[in-house]
C-alpha cells in the first residue's frame, strides 16, 4: 500500500474522531444549530468510508469519482453555507451564503452539463466557485466576528475553531484544487508534493473541528 492509502487513512480517522468528539459533546449542541454540525461530520465520514469500499474493494474508480461530485462535495458546500448563514443571524450580510450557494449549483450546473468530462477528472470549476463562496462567507464572518464581544471568549467560539480550520484548508488548497486536473496531466512534479500537502491541511481542519466541540459552545 502507497504513502496515499496511510495519508487518507489518517485523515479518515481525524474524521472519526471528529464526528466522536460531536457525539461525546452532543448535550452542549443538541438545542443549537450546531447539532447538525455533528451529523455533517458523521456524513462527511460516512461518505469516504464507501468511497474506500468501492475505490479498494470495488475498484471502481469512476463510481467513487461520481458520489464525491454528486453528493461529497455538494454536500460540504452547502452545509457551510447553510451554517454560517444560521451564523449570521439578524445582519444585513446574511444574504451572502445564500447567494452562495445559488452561485456555487449554478456552477455545478455548467459543470455537469459542459464541463465534465468522460474521462475521469476532478470538477476544478464547481469546486473552485465554492471555494472562493466559502472564503467570501468565512471573511465576513470573521469581521463580524472580531468586532463582536465574542471575541474575548474566542476559545469558547464554535465559529473561531471551525472557521480556523476552514481557512487553513480552504485558503491552502485552493491553487490545487482549481488546477487540479491541469496540474496532474502537465505537471506531476508539482501535482503529488502539492497533493500530501492538501492531506495535512485537511487533516488540520479536522483537528480544528474536534477543539469546536471540546472547547466550544454554541452561539
Amino acid at each position: 500500500m502507497d504513502k496515499y492509502f496511510w495519508l487518507k487513512m489518517s485523515l479518515n480517522f481525524l474524521e472519526l474522531i471528529a464526528f466522536v468528539a460531536g457525539i461525546t459533546h452532543w448535550r452542549k449542541v443538541r438545542s443549537s444549530y450546531w447539532k447538525w454540525f455533528v451529523v455533517y461530520c458523521g456524513v462527511i465520514f460516512f461518505t469516504e468510508l464507501t468511497g474506500k469500499y468501492v475505490g479498494y474493494v470495488l475498484k471502481n474508480p469512476r463510481l467513487n469519482a461520481d458520489i464525491y461530485f454528486f453528493f461529497g462535495i455538494p454536500v460540504q458546500f452547502v452545509f457551510f453555507c447553510w451554517l454560517f448563514y444560521h451564523w449570521l443571524e439578524n445582519r444585513k450580510d446574511r444574504f451572502v451564503p445564500v447567494a452562495g450557494v445559488i452561485l456555487y449549483i449554478m456552477a455545478w450546473m455548467v459543470e455537469l452539463l459542459f464541463l465534465r468530462e468522460k474521462r475521469m477528472g476532478f470538477s476544478s470549476f464547481s469546486y473552485l466557485i465554492g471555494n472562493i463562496v466559502l472564503l467570501v462567507v468565512l471573511v465576513i464572518s470573521f469581521l463580524r466576528f472580531v468586532n463582536s464581544n465574542e471575541v474575548l471568549h474566542y476559545r469558547k467560539s464554535m465559529l473561531f475553531w471551525v472557521g480556523t480550520g476552514m481557512l487553513v484548508f480552504y485558503i491552502g488548497t485552493l491553487p490545487f484544487y482549481g488546477l487540479r486536473n491541469y496540474l496532474y496531466y502537465n505537471y506531476k512534479q508539482i501535482f503529488y508534493p502539492y497533493w500530501d500537502i492538501t492531506y495535512i491541511l485537511d487533516c488540520l481542519m479536522y483537528l480544528f473541528f474536534s477543539f469546536a466541540f471540546i472547547w466550544g459552545k454554541p452561539k
